[in-house]
């Protein structure tokens, strides 16, 4: 069947909030990047181990997915729907699943994103509407999320940036505009999980400074990044190198550098380039014992290899 999610219904009845709730004076933002710093460090975190295996690529990709679609069913805010992916590698990169657990990564994938909506949404759904796994099931894997995060749920994510960067590099064109297509191009980084363990500020300078020119040189984006003065904490390399790797994933839907307005494309059509896979869990609801969610936290300590925080 058809798939008919689009970004748009997540960006509708917040692309007017986002544009006048974030503050956008320079020491706000220093502040923000000083937390993101301590969470994240200066480089970013590391994808760890989840970049080493087929399987879990394809089954986090999977996870991906259905985030995107529950969340969009449910009426969800696309920060939580980002949060609930943020969780998820948070918890891939400190776990080491084996044995081509799928349903494992399904089962986190519903987790995950049930705590993002108690901490983003005023209405959150009850677990025995996700009719996937069990609610008792849920709620173990909800718990074993929040050990692994040591409990620290609230992230910083591009979309605080989103605001300061688009009030500083945008001139000429429509701010509404331009913050709606960035938050697109971040929601397509969803599917590299490489992309994802970037600095929040720098993917968001990265994915504003795309939606504006897709054609920068090193120079041209230095000459950018210098006119913020944020004390060269937003390293050239490494924005340069995002703002690439996201031109290279929205190549199919960044047609012409005088449309600010992509296309509205289902999960299926931006994830195609992510090689995704049928999954191997079944649609059906799940009935899993504790000794099998038990298994996911089966492995020695010195597996974990990522020391990165989720947030604080």
């Amino acid at each position: 069947m058809e798939n008919t999610f689009s970004y748009s219904s997540l960006l509708c009845e917040e692309e007017h909030t986002l544009i006048i709730s974030e503050e956008n004076g320079d020491e706000y933002i220093q502040m923000l990047i000083d937390r993101e710093i301590a969470s994240f460090g200066l480089q970013g975190q590391e994808s760890s181990h989840v970049t080493n295996f087929d399987w879990i690529q394809q089954a986090r990709l999977a996870a991906v997915q259905y985030i995107l679609k529950t969340g969009e069913s449910f009426g969800f805010r696309f920060k939580t729907v980002y949060i609930a992916v943020t969780y998820c590698d948070g918890f891939l990169s400190r776990r080491f699943l084996d044995g081509e657990k799928h349903w494992a990564v399904k089962l986190l994938a519903v987790a995950c994103l049930s705590l993002a909506a108690k901490m983003e949404e005023c209405k959150v759904p009850t677990l025995t509407e996700y009719h996937i796994f069990e609610s008792s099931v849920i709620q173990r894997m909800e718990l074993l999320v929040l050990n692994t995060l040591e409990w620290r749920m609230g992230c910083i994510t591009p979309f605080n940036f989103i605001n300061y960067f688009v009030s500083r590099f945008c001139i000429n064109d429509s701010r509404k505009c331009v913050i709606s297509t960035t938050v697109e191009i971040i929601f397509t980084a969803l599917r590299d999980i490489k992309l994802m363990s970037v600095r929040p500020s720098v993917l968001a300078a990265a994915a504003t400074l795309l939606v504006l020119n897709k054609s920068l040189t090193m120079e041209a984006l230095e000459v950018e990044i210098n006119v913020l003065h944020l004390n060269g904490i937003l390293q050239i390399d490494d924005v340069f190198s995002c703002y690439n790797q996201m031109l290279y994933l929205n190549k199919e839907i960044y047609k012409s550098p005088k449309c600010l307005l992509s296309p509205q494309l289902s999960p299926n059509q931006l994830l195609r380039n992510g090689k995704l896979e049928k999954s191997s869990v079944p649609s059906k609801r799940k009935s899993l014992t504790f000794l099998e969610i038990d298994q996911i936290d089966d492995k020695p300590q010195q597996k974990r290899q990522c020391t990165s925080n989720v947030g604080k």
